[in-house]
């Protein structure tokens, strides 16, 4: 019995066994796949943009809830903010990928584009909008591994 344990001892530091986190690839790589965003997440975010609408150059801010469905579609509502306009009940369905290395990209209402930057768990993620002339960063925290709506 101690020969065995001294054995596995030596063979973790000498790297015969590896450690690694859970998700993680042997080689260190992170491994997510569309499924790591599933369930229903509230959603905050902020813009700030010259020419957005509902009201050109006021900051906007959102709030809601947003479902991945952990096969690359998005579905849910928010409430708008915009200078004092509010917008509720929006709804803005949309697509996503996700790779590997746990970036991905989605796409809103079929014209809003997004970097996205999730964590291994699949527990929380940022998306920052690429379209050009908009600041926009949207947070994403898990409420249920189950849809919400």
């Amino acid at each position: 019995m101690k020969r065995i344990a001294t054995l596995a001892i030596f063979a973790t530091l000498a790297g015969v066994i590896p450690l690694r986190a859970e998700g993680e690839h042997p080689r260190g790589a992170k491994i997510c796949t569309v499924a790591t965003l599933t369930g229903t997440y509230l959603l905050t975010a902020r813009l700030d943009s010259p020419g957005y609408t509902p009201i050109a150059g006021v900051p906007q801010v959102v709030g809601g809830l947003r479902t991945f469905d952990g096969a690359g579609d998005i579905s849910g509502s928010a409430t708008v903010n915009a200078g004092g306009t509010i917008a509720q009940n929006v709804r803005a369905p949309g697509v996503y990928t996700v790779n590997p290395d746990c970036t991905g990209t989605m796409t809103n209402a079929g014209t809003r584009h997004y970097d996205l930057f999730i964590a291994l768990d699949g527990t929380e993620a940022v998306a920052i909008r690429t379209d050009p002339g908009v600041v926009e960063m949207l947070r994403f925290r898990i409420v249920s591994k189950h849809p919400l709506d």
